[in-house]
């Protein structure tokens, strides 16, 4: 008990000088720390206030600075002030920002954090800008899709949700879709067209707009309705023509089928819930190539769902004969549901689904890696006891060396014990 309490007040201690170290006389890289956290709850004045406290401590830019011990850490506080005061409405703070950073030379050797800077600044001044690719985002938030083996949807970070969403709207999977996009604005409601993400990763967030598509396209014209005009409410499209366009025509439909009276395939949540596990298991018996079980639930799912594109596109292959794998849009379909799978820590039917799309992704590096990734989740999981998985494990991961003889395992995805085993692989090619 005594050494307890004496604990408890060694912590009490240690809390209250974090606090008090933090308020006053705090090394810069600690501000800075603290800005970029402000900045990713879009706290923008908070962000301002404690960059102008780094600039104190540290007035020049640096990449690579050193902060304690062997840490390191990009050193832009003039990018950061310019993103906050771009978001707060100041233009000419915001202006002056970029260019102070950009006369120190040392933001031109971070290729996407300068192009960020240089779109930014475009905008600002008027010239024509697009927002940054999503896809090298959406690339990158694949990799952080499995950054917890354990972890459910619900536990993913905003931005992995938000991507899976959007690869379901490409693949037409509007179920889905809707079901991610919701999460991620369960953690992130405020839309922009510069989200960051994590490190210098940024993304054009506007999950109203993709909420609106999506429920447009089953047919749900009241949701259609609420989500393109919050989008629209929330200006969520500015600088965009084409998607703004696209929102005014989706917005005029929906209420045009509302004022109609139009029936919608699917009325409450927990319809929207029978149809998925519908889904879910249609495609489960698809894969298993059982073909007449499968087309009575595909045909299940359009009698609660008349709009599901998802039912049709399977139940048009079954018509033509087509095999799993031979559909690439399927095979895509199987793949994002696999790496969904993998992140949830079902490990089975991460393999399951990747085997279903193997046939597209033969020569794939990533494929293979994914797909060994699962087989040695799944070993270590059972203690590593099932030598069959670890076989399979080396054997995918051997595969994807072949493909590509320098080919990196991916920390940020997977475990420590996972990256040992594929790095055993590797010492023996």
């Amino acid at each position: 008990m005594k050494n307890s309490a004496g604990r408890f007040a060694a912590l009490a201690c240690l809390v209250f000088g974090v606090v008090h170290f933090s308020r006053a006389g705090a090394p810069w890289y600690v501000s800075y720390d603290q800005a970029l956290r402000a900045q990713d709850k879009q706290e923008w004045q908070a962000s301002i206030d404690y960059l102008q406290q780094a600039l104190l401590g540290k007035p020049k830019p640096q990449l690579k600075a050193k902060t304690y011990g062997l840490r390191f850490v990009d050193y832009l506080p003039h990018f950061y002030l310019g993103v906050a005061h771009y978001h707060l409405g100041n233009k000419t703070a915001a202006l002056k920002n970029f260019e102070l950073e950009e006369q120190h030379g040392e933001i031109k050797n971070t290729s996407e954090v300068y192009a960020l800077l240089m779109q930014l600044r475009a905008e600002l001044k008027g010239e024509k800008t697009t927002p940054p690719a999503r896809e090298k985002i959406a690339a990158a938030a694949k990799t952080e899709k499995g950054r917890s083996s354990t972890a459910r949807p619900e536990k993913l970070p905003w931005y992995v949700n938000y991507e899976i969403g959007i690869e379901y709207i490409e693949s037409g999977d509007w179920l889905r879709a809707v079901e991610y996009l919701k999460r991620a604005v369960a953690a992130k409601n405020a839309p922009s067209q510069y989200a960051r993400t994590y490190g210098m990763w940024f993304i054009a967030y506007l999950p109203y707009y993709y909420l609106g598509l999506a429920y447009y396209n089953q047919g749900l014209w009241q949701n259609s309705v609420e989500y393109l005009e919050t989008s629209e409410r929330l200006d969520e499209l500015k600088s965009m023509p084409a998607e703004s366009a696209n929102l005014q025509k989706l917005l005029s439909g929906s209420r045009m089928k509302l004022a109609g009276g139009e029936s919608t395939p699917v009325k409450t949540e927990e319809a929207a819930e029978m149809v998925n596990a519908e889904i879910v298991e249609a495609v489960r018996l698809f894969n298993e190539e059982k073909f007449p079980e499968a087309e009575k639930k595909f045909k299940a799912v359009l009698q609660l769902d008349p709009y599901n594109s998802l039912a049709k596109n399977y139940l048009n292959k079954m018509s033509a004969g087509a095999k799993p794998g031979q559909s690439k849009r399927a095979s895509k379909n199987d793949f994002i549901a696999g790496i969904a799978a993998l992140a949830r820590g079902h490990y089975d039917e991460a393999i399951t689904l990747f085997n279903a799309a193997r046939p597209a992704y033969e020569n794939d590096a990533d494929f293979h890696a994914y797909l060994g990734g699962a087989y040695a989740q799944k070993y270590l999981s059972t203690g590593a006891k099932d030598k069959t998985a670890c076989n399979k494990a080396r054997s995918a991961f051997a595969r994807a060396l072949e493909i590509d003889a320098g080919y990196k395992l991916d920390g940020r995805v997977f475990s420590k014990e996972v990256m040992e085993i594929f790095a055993n692989n590797r010492s023996k090619e």
